[in-house]
């Protein structure tokens, strides 16, 4: 039994088909069909066209049954092979040239164009919705594979595999092989001009076209947020301009996996989870699947995310650093050494060669976790000659002072009144150094001195004079910068009773000299003023002007705006401006830019002190 062109038959009446009449057939008949719809558990024949001599045949006997005896052989010769040696288009070329009297390209061009309808129509009018999206990525995405198709119409790959797969099976889509475990697909070239102008095609077309530009729109607003915010290509939650819309939408989520309460945090996991299978390809997904495991405690699973996003990457710095720091915070620290020392062999600690921010990280991330990790004497050899170590002078003298300060915590007491002694001197130095202004990092190792001083200056027993001697050199030295960058009040309170309690002659913090301690934060007064508007500033600069105190000074914001504040914007009178030191907070209103000038004024000024 031989059907022909069986694929309406089965589109329409399949089960009519199947049911009532293959299985009703006697078991010796065979039946074979031609069909744009493959049949589950067929064998497939394929049809070669037949010879060229033989289509010329063809061209001259229908010709003749035509009864047009006019054309010559090279004419039919032309027909056969413009063709393609197919039957139906060497009848319907001859019938408009013989009929209508056209040239051949026209006929040919007409019947090329029949035969697509004839062949195509019906299966695009059948096809659902989803595949008729689908159809249109193929068409408008040059060798478009699953990935890109799904990332486009933002489906999973499974949804857009079906839809292939029935594409392909029609013909409407030819499928090649572009790697070993990925195919692109492309529309057939018979059947484009078709799909060009009919009608669910083109509604479909629309809809494609606004997801392509709603994605260039998402490029856009990434490319110009990650400006705005300073990302660079070496912090892990950097989104690579190549990456797909879908992966940049979800990375704007990246803040909840810091801050977020873990609800939070589960909602973006579940999301990442669910685009995998598209995106899963990617370096950047795998590293916040990894922060979100991370944030949930599941380390194990986190790190096997983490260790992916740097094999994918081809072991790209932001996650070869973003797997250290994981390993720093297990304080799994002989692990964060060595992928910090990947960082150092790939030249990534010089800052003239790469991002100065970076460097930074991975000379202090180097050098933390070998503190950590109890190698004090590698620490002192390289930070033998920290005065000379140019961008890292501070950081190498911190390390430094650190370190003497923890080589010595469990010696003897005048062991340890010596070491701190001499890691105060070298804050001392780099304080100096830093211009008032030493980075939040190195205030807090500078207080882990001073907690040691509090504690070994409160043992009871007598001190040898020279050792009380440098225990009160130490005090004078935290006096200097007495409770730099430390805000909350209990600290402030409770740190200078203290000191105030070490009994050592000389000791600058005893009860009969507390004029020039500092000052501590009304908890109150700051929250009115917070509440009007005001917003906090870190003095930073007072001017020496050659009086006893000058009329104007400079503060920086935590969003790194330095003011310019003078007296004349201030609410209160001149002996409280004039205890005002560095690095204490007061509050202001900012005022409008002024013209030329390179610090923005303050247009109110208000001291929160007690």
């Amino acid at each position: 039994l031989c059907i022909d062109n069986a694929e309406t038959t089965l589109r329409d009446h399949s089960d009519f088909f199947l049911n009532d009449i293959y299985d009703e057939l006697p078991d010796n008949v065979r039946v074979i069909v031609t069909s744009r719809i493959q049949l589950d558990g067929a064998r497939s024949l394929t049809l070669n066209a037949i010879e060229l001599d033989q289509a010329r045949i063809l061209a001259r006997k229908y010709s003749e049954v035509r009864n047009l005896h006019n054309i010559s052989d090279n004419r039919l010769s032309s027909v056969a092979e413009r063709a393609r040696q197919n039957p139906l288009a060497i009848r319907l070329i001859i019938d408009r040239i013989g009929i209508q009297g056209a040239e051949i390209h026209d006929a040919f061009a007409s019947a090329e164009k029949d035969i697509a309808e004839f062949s195509f129509s019906n299966l695009l009018d059948i096809l659902d919705y989803n595949t008729v999206l689908v159809l249109e990525g193929v068409h408008m995405i040059k060798e478009a594979t699953a990935n890109d198709i799904a990332v486009i119409l933002d489906k999973s790959k499974e949804e857009v595999m079906d839809s292939l797969n029935r594409l392909v099976r029609t013909s409407i889509v030819a499928r090649r092989e572009i790697s070993d475990v990925e195919d692109c697909y492309e529309v057939n070239s018979t059947v484009e001009d078709f799909i060009l102008v009919n009608d669910r095609n083109i509604a479909a077309r629309e809809t494609v076209n606004e997801r392509m530009r709603a994605d260039g729109r998402v490029d856009q607003e990434t490319a110009e947020v990650q400006e705005y915010r300073g990302i660079s290509e070496y912090q892990w939650y950097y989104i690579p301009p190549e990456a797909p819309a879908p992966l940049k939408k979800l990375a704007k989520s990246v803040r909840v996996l810091w801050r977020g309460e873990v609800d939070e945090v589960r909602g973006v996991y579940d999301e990442l989870r669910q685009h995998e299978e598209v995106l899963g390809t990617w370096s950047v997904y795998c590293a916040l699947v990894g922060k979100c495991l991370e944030r949930f405690g599941a380390y194990q699973q986190a790190e096997m995310y983490v260790r992916k996003a740097c094999e994918q990457s081809g072991g790209e710095p932001r996650y070869l650093a973003m797997l250290a720091r994981f390993f720093h915070d297990r304080e799994m620290f002989e692990e964060a050494r060595e992928e910090y020392r990947k960082l150092w062999n790939m030249g990534f600690s010089d800052a003239t060669k790469g991002d100065e921010v970076f460097a930074t990280v991975v000379v202090m991330g180097y050098y933390l976790a070998t503190i950590f990790a109890h190698k004090y004497e590698e620490v002192m050899t390289a930070t033998t000659d920290w005065r000379e170590a140019g961008e890292y002078k501070r950081l190498y003298g911190t390390f430094r002072a650190d370190v003497i300060r923890r080589m010595a915590e469990k010696g003897q007491r005048g062991e340890r009144i010596l070491a701190v002694e001499s890691a105060l001197k070298l804050f001392d130095e780099i304080f100096e150094e830093a211009g008032g202004e030493p980075e939040a990092w190195i205030v807090k190792q500078f207080l882990k001195a001073v907690r040691e001083v509090i504690y070994i200056g409160g043992q009871e027993e007598a001190l040898e004079e020279d050792l009380e001697r440098r225990l009160a050199s130490a005090l004078v030295i935290i006096k200097k910068y007495a409770f730099l960058g430390v805000s909350e009040e209990w600290r402030r309170v409770e740190m200078r009773a203290q000191l105030g309690a070490i009994e050592v002659v000389g000791n600058p913090f005893s009860p009969g000299d507390e004029s020039e301690l500092a000052r501590y934060m009304d908890a109150d007064l700051r929250a009115e003023a917070l509440e009007e508007g005001f917003e906090e500033l870190i003095v930073t600069n007072i001017p020496n002007t050659g009086y006893p105190f000058p009329n104007f000074l400079f503060g920086r914001a935590d969003s790194g705006v330095d003011y310019f504040c003078h007296f004349s914007a201030f609410e209160g009178d001149w002996e409280d401006w004039r205890k005002v030191k560095v690095g204490e907070r007061i509050m202001i209103i900012p005022g409008t830019p002024t013209p030329g000038k390179a610090s923005p004024p303050a247009q109110r000024i208000r001291i929160c002190y007690g």
